[in-house]
């Protein structure tokens, strides 16, 4: 009888470890395809198609005047009245000579 019990756990035992084993397996190439197809992902973003997308973003130089602008207002109190630039267009915020913050 005690043969018996110690033969069941030890099956028991080595068929939990061949399951973990399968599942250890499936979960590594799981993670190996994903990190695959992120590096594959990646070697597209680094080689851009044309000029313009490697030099990156033009903007605007420091101290240029931007053109009126209106945008929703997003908060609840005025739902009808928009936001514009024009309280922002009161002083420029940066030195025209100097090019530096106005502190």
């Amino acid at each position: 009888m005690y043969e018996s019990v110690v033969l069941a756990g030890l099956i028991l035992q080595v068929l939990t470890l061949v399951t973990l084993g399968f599942f250890l397996l499936q979960l590594s190439t799981q993670q190996g395809r994903i990190l695959l197809r992120l590096d594959s992902l990646e070697g597209k973003r680094a080689q851009p198609e044309d000029e313009m997308a490697a030099s990156g973003p033009k903007g605007l130089e420091i101290g240029t005047a931007i053109t009126h602008f209106e945008l929703p207002d997003l908060t609840d109190s005025a739902p009808d009245a928009p936001r514009n630039s024009s309280p922002f267009r009161r002083r420029m915020p940066f030195d025209q000579k100097m090019q530096k913050p106005i502190l």
